[in-house]
């Protein structure tokens, strides 16, 4: 951790994108297929909490939370360990979060069945600790509709899922990428799914990773336009189509792309609408990270980096409808730079849910913490609860459950952690 230093200058939107991001990929692949030894107890945390006053931004201080009764966010199930190691998405299946997670290319699927809410005031079930551990490959596979997508290496494979919602054992290869790249999905229409993920292609600027789209199990599209470079990609349910998120990682600035996807009149090909760059943000981290909140009305893209020169959050941009290009920039700041910082929203639902890792406070090389939050109707970030220190994070997910509570998925190469939150407001 250190403080985030960035230096903001104007450059042209043709400038190559930065490599770190690719460099910090690969890392993070090593980092979850060899995980450690070392284990975390399922239960209840034993450490400390912390003496300092936490201030969230919007001007609330969120309760440093244990996990007990209490707070605008109580944990009502878990902290639970799950039986792999590595990254990992959550999706809805019926009444099950069915958690998938990547083994050798291959889609894994642990489902945990979605309780009634306890009384209130009742303390959380905590599930046994598994007996055996999986070691999950990075990056986590992606669902969205009737399909899987997971990579195998530097092969992209979609897996159709079953009326049951389990993937076919056999995937079909939609390309060979170069390079790491990054995975989402979402469902797009009633009958179809589109994927998003990242590959370098060679162009007059040389080596540059750009976005592409897939529908079903067909044929790749770029979503990137001429000139653009694509260091992070997410996808969301947007009316009767798709959001899709792309962020460029340049050296001296970082422009924030949106673009709605919609299929060509039923067939299962991409049309894409016209590219609109939501904001520019100074020069990038290493790990950069960016993702979509969205209420099915309402989308914005959030999106984790510095501020001037000497300040770090998370910049919250309202991506309008159709996308707005140059819309003012929301800041909810960290009180320290934190590199990689991820973070994690939902997609459904209302207000929209957000996870991230941030520092507890401006101590250099100081504690870590995840905090919930979500966002009000100007896209202001609101903190919720603090989850306690030393908890895993770099890796989180969240998924809001049909019986209004949010479920938080975190975990690094020690193990991966499941827990269910019910909010009040």
């Amino acid at each position: 951790m250190r403080r985030a230093l960035a230096l903001l200058v104007l450059a042209s939107c043709t400038e190559k994108p930065a490599p770190a991001p690719a460099s910090r990929d690969a890392a993070l692949r090593s980092t979850v297929s060899a995980p450690t030894a070392t284990s975390i107890s399922s239960g209840p945390s034993t450490v400390p909490r912390p003496s300092v006053t936490v201030v969230a931004s919007g001007g609330a201080t969120p309760p440093v939370d244990g996990g007990g009764p209490g707070g605008a966010c109580t944990r009502t199930w878990g902290p639970a360990e799950l039986p792999f190691r590595g990254p990992a998405t959550m999706s809805l299946r019926g009444d099950e979060i069915a958690v998938v997670y990547n083994v050798a290319g291959a889609p894994r699927t642990h489902a945990v069945a979605i309780p009634p809410l306890p009384p209130r005031g009742a303390a959380p079930v905590v599930p046994p600790r598994p007996t055996s551990f999986v070691s999950g490959a990075w990056p986590a596979c992606a669902a969205g509709g009737a399909f899987t997508y997971c990579a195998r290496g530097t092969t992209l494979l979609a897996y159709r899922r079953g009326p049951d919602g389990v993937p076919a054992a056999e995937g079909k290869k939609i390309v060979e990428v170069r390079g790491p790249t990054k995975l989402a999905a979402t469902a797009l229409g009633k009958d179809h799914a589109v994927a998003v993920f990242i590959d370098e292609r060679t162009t007059t600027e040389g080596k540059t990773r750009q976005a592409f789209g897939v529908v079903d199990d067909g044929l790749p599209v770029r979503v990137s336009e001429d000139g653009s470079g694509a260091t992070v990609v997410d996808v969301a349910p947007h009316r009767d189509g798709a959001l899709i998120l792309y962020v460029d990682a340049r050296t001296s600035m970082t422009p924030i792309h949106a673009r709605v996807a919609r299929l060509d009149a039923g067939k299962p090909q991409l049309v894409l609408e016209r590219d609109a760059v939501l904001a520019i943000g100074g020069s990038a981290e290493r790990g950069l990270s960016g993702v979509l909140a969205s209420t099915g009305k309402d989308a914005f893209a959030l999106v984790p980096m510095p501020e001037g020169s000497s300040a770090f959050g998370l910049a919250i941009v309202k991506v309008g409808d159709p996308p707005k290009e140059d819309a003012p920039l929301a800041w909810s700041r960290y009180p320290n730079g934190l590199d990689p910082a991820p973070v994690a929203a939902t997609t459904s639902g209302s207000p929209p849910r957000v996870l991230r890792a941030r520092p507890l406070d401006a101590t250099f090389n100081g504690p870590r913490v995840l905090e919930l939050g979500h966002l009000d109707d100007a896209g202001n970030f609101r903190s919720d609860a603090i989850l306690e220190p030393g908890t895993p994070m770099a890796e989180v997910a969240i998924l809001a459950d049909t019986r209004g509570s949010v479920w938080l998925l975190h975990g690094d190469a020690t193990g991966t952690w499941l827990e269910r939150r019910t909010c009040e407001r």
